[in-house]
């Protein structure tokens, strides 16, 4: 009698753990898919039906050519903030490789100690190349934006696709100078110093006609902003020195 009730009192035990461990199951279960559904709702509210919708009202073409100047500005301004930052990268890592910084102790790869070792996989030094493939790209879609500013005349039209080929030629200067084997196109083949020193030359001389006249400014800009002809034409000698033409560049000087 004493086992038997000893049986049944087991029973009812393991009954009612099996009730607990049912019950904290289905808790679990609730609170996961309460989880689930609050996740799903605060994702709906975050997105967007329209991914493409212009949030900002400010950055519309029609807000950018109704700035005074039109949205050449925009995207010259954009161009030179570009150069500046291809200028600072290239100088950087010029000093570096040149040894007029020392490389110690720095997150540099120590690649840089042998300019030949220098390839494009590397995770330290590839600034300076993409800053300028950046320069480049961005001044060919100026080039291409310029001409839709209705805000221009013929002549500061000219003037501002100018300013953007000369952009152009300075990052394909720049890339000619310190790399080789260069793609001007996306998935197109590597080009020779030779060949994009050549480019930068064609991309200065068409500048040259438009920097004839008065640069396009944003208002209030600070004067030396401007590009006159004698930029262009010291970077044509330049490029003709590198590839071994000083009489051209003895011309052009």
């Amino acid at each position: 009698m004493e086992r038997l009730w000893e049986s049944d009192l087991q029973k009812i035990l393991t009954f009612k753990s099996m009730n607990k461990t049912k019950q904290s199951f289905k808790a679990r279960l609730w609170m996961a898919v309460l989880t689930l559904t609050s996740s799903s709702l605060m994702l709906l509210n975050a997105c967007q039906t329209n991914p493409t919708e212009v949030i900002n009202p400010t950055i519309t073409d029609e807000a950018l050519r109704a700035f005074p100047g039109g949205s050449a500005n925009q995207v010259l301004q954009g161009v030179r903030n570009q150069f500046s930052a291809m200028i600072a990268n290239v100088t950087l890592y010029n000093a570096y490789v040149s040894d007029d910084y020392v490389n110690i102790s720095t997150f540099l790869s120590p690649i840089a100690d042998n300019p030949r070792n220098i390839n494009a996989d590397d995770i330290s030094l590839p600034a300076s190349y993409s800053s300028a493939q950046t320069l480049r790209a961005q001044a060919e879609f100026a080039i291409t934006q310029i001409p839709l500013d209705r805000t221009l005349n013929p002549t500061q039209q000219a003037n501002a696709i100018a300013q953007a080929r000369f952009f152009r030629g300075m990052a394909l200067l720049v890339l000619a100078e310190n790399f080789a084997n260069i793609p001007l196109v996306e998935g197109g083949p590597g080009l020779t110093s030779s060949q994009v020193l050549r480019e930068a030359i064609n991309s200065f001389l068409a500048a040259l006609p438009g920097l004839a006249s008065p640069s396009v400014l944003p208002p209030g800009s600070d004067p030396r902003l401007a590009i006159n002809q004698i930029a262009p034409r010291i970077a044509i000698a330049r490029a003709y020195r590198l590839l071994g033409r000083a009489d051209s560049a003895a011309f052009l000087c």
